[in-house]
């Protein structure tokens, strides 16, 4: 996120910034508890919202005018979420990460759904137990952290201060998204406290 144009005089961005960081915190935090009670794909919804603070909050850095923060503020738009993510994020995850937050039944075909038979006759059931996937969870978490990292930079720029360890944070960040985003590996495919 570019802050370059940032000075005192921005009291909308600032507050907005606040805001959007008091609610990112809330939601990650939410997110992690909920991913560590074994339901993963019920944090899905959480972390959209997670995923929606940031994109806004790099909507109201970008807009050097401070009337994105402003009509923020006022309830007022300017932006649906879905075109933030487009802008900002990725609209396919936004898209995956909405789905798992609504009543719809594609997630649970997704995440839920598990072979009943071995895998080799197509006979699946319903796994209702709190599980954990690794893969799923570690991409996820990774992606939190990354959306956190970000927030806690943005709101230390616009209040005057700064994020301690932020580069020893960033290469730790790095090397989470090569091992679970980019290359996640079979040994964390398999499916742990299920049944």
């Amino acid at each position: 996120m570019c802050l370059a144009h940032v000075g005192s005089s921005h009291s909308y961005l600032r507050r907005a910034i606040l805001l959007l960081s008091a609610l990112a915190l809330r939601t990650a935090r939410a997110t992690l508890l909920v991913v560590a009670a074994g339901y993963e794909p019920e944090a899905h919804g959480l972390k959209r919202r997670l995923s929606e603070v940031h994109e806004r909050a790099q909507a109201v850095a970008a807009d050097e005018s401070g009337q994105h923060a402003q009509d923020w503020l006022e309830g007022e738009g300017p932006s649906t979420p879905r075109k933030l993510a487009g802008k900002f994020g990725s609209l396919e995850l936004f898209d995956m990460y909405s789905a798992g937050g609504h009543a719809d039944p594609h997630p649970v075909y997704w995440w839920l759904m598990v072979p009943t038979d071995g895998g080799g006759g197509g006979n699946h059931g319903l796994n209702m137990h709190p599980h954990r996937q690794p893969t799923q969870s570690n991409a996820l978490l990774t992606q939190v952290a990354t959306e956190c990292r970000d927030m806690a930079h943005v709101l230390a720029i616009t209040q005057g201060g700064r994020v301690d360890g932020l580069a020893d944070l960033d290469g730790r960040i790095k090397e989470a998204i090569g091992r679970y985003l980019e290359s996640p590996s079979p040994a964390d495919e398999e499916v742990v406290g299920s049944g």
